[in-house]
């Protein structure tokens, strides 16, 4: 087995996720790696993304994959099923300006 099915195993009500985040004033894409419940709405995420990132108040993310933006409030466990490579759903923050 390998180290994705062996996490799987071990975390029966996770999911893995590979985030890469977009700056849009530099080029630079860090990634996170996460393990997230399934039943984890999108919304929540962004919600956990912002905190960890400590946005200012002025910026808001989205979620995308391929370029296609989420749907906020989508199951993970849906996205996971429908995008999922090698067994993880490799997503990307996109990070806005809003309010100013």
């Amino acid at each position: 087995m390998d180290k994705i099915e062996d996490i799987m195993i071990k975390y029966p009500d996770k999911l893995p996720l590979h985030i890469s985040i977009k700056y849009t004033n530099n080029n630079s894409t860090p990634t996170k790696k996460f393990l997230v419940p399934k039943n984890l709405i999108i919304r929540e995420l962004i919600f956990i993304m912002k905190q960890k990132m400590h946005l200012h108040h002025t910026q808001s993310i989205y979620f995308a994959h391929k370029d296609k933006l989420l749907n906020n409030d989508n199951l993970i466990i849906d996205v996971y099923e429908r995008y999922n490579e090698n067994k993880v759903l490799y997503l990307t923050v996109e990070l806005e300006k809003f309010f100013g």
